[in-house]
C-alpha cells in the first residue's frame, strides 16, 4: 500500500473511529455496561493512535525512508504504550463494578455489539495492507482485530445476561479483554523496540 493510499485510509479510520467513540459512550451510559464502556476507553486510544498513525504518514511525503521509518516505530511505540496503560485502568474499573454490579440494559448493549463488529470489521479490511511491511499500520490493524473480537465477547455477555441476569458478567468480560489487550500490547512494545 503506497503512502498516499495509507494517509488516506488513517484519516477515513480516524474520522470513521470519531464517530462510532461517540456512539459508544452514549450507549454505553444509557445501558450503564462497563464492558461498552471500556471499548469507547479503548476506541479513544485507537483515535489517539490513528491521530498520531496519520500524521506520520502525512510527514512522510519526501522524507528520507530510513529516518520515516523510525518515526513510525516511535508511533507505534507509543500507540502500544497508550493501548497498555488504557488496559490498566480498564482491569481496576471492572473490579470496582465486580464487587459492585449494577443493572445493565442487555438489548441495548446487543445492539451495540453487532453494530461495533460490522463498523470494525469494515475498517479492518479498508485499512488492511497485503504487504504487511509499515509496522504503523499492523499495530492499527490490531487495534480493529482486538475490537472485533471484544465486541463478540460483549454480545455474548450481553445475551448471557439477557437470559440469566448474571450482570457481573459485564465485569468479567471486562477484565479478560482488558488482559488480552494488555498482553498483546507488551508484544508489540517487545517488538518495536527489537526493530528500532
Amino acid at each position: 500500500m503506497s503512502s498516499r493510499k495509507v494517509e488516506r485510509a488513517l484519516f477515513f479510520g480516524l474520522v470513521a473511529n470519531g464517530i462510532f467513540f461517540c456512539i459508544e459512550v452514549v450507549g454505553g451510559v444509557l445501558s450503564n455496561s462497563t464492558a461498552v464502556l471500556s471499548d469507547a476507553l479503548h476506541d479513544f486510544t485507537d483515535i489517539i493512535a490513528l491521530l498520531f498513525s496519520w500524521g506520520v504518514e502525512k510527514l512522510d511525503r519526501g522524507k528520507r525512508p530510513a529516518v520515516m521509518n523510525k518515526v513510525r516505530l516511535a508511533t507505534a511505540l507509543v500507540n502500544a504504550l497508550v493501548l497498555g496503560a488504557g488496559s490498566l485502568y480498564l482491569v481496576f474499573e471492572a473490579l470496582v463494578r465486580l464487587q459492585h454490579p449494577e443493572p445493565i440494559l442487555s438489548p441495548l448493549v446487543i445492539g451495540l455489539s453487532i453494530l461495533g463488529i460490522f463498523f470494525n470489521g469494515f475498517i479492518f479490511f479498508r485499512l488492511r495492507d497485503p504487504s504487511k511491511k509499515n509496522m504503523n499500520v499492523r499495530v492499527i490493524l490490531f487495534h480493529y482485530l482486538e475490537d472485533v473480537c471484544g465486541w463478540v465477547t460483549i454480545l455474548a455477555g450481553a445475551i448471557i445476561m439477557t437470559f440469566t441476569g448474571l450482570l457481573w458478567v459485564d465485569s468479567i468480560i471486562t477484565i479478560g479483554y482488558s488482559l488480552f489487550i494488555l498482553f498483546h500490547a507488551f508484544s508489540f512494545v517487545k517488538q518495536t523496540l527489537r526493530e528500532m
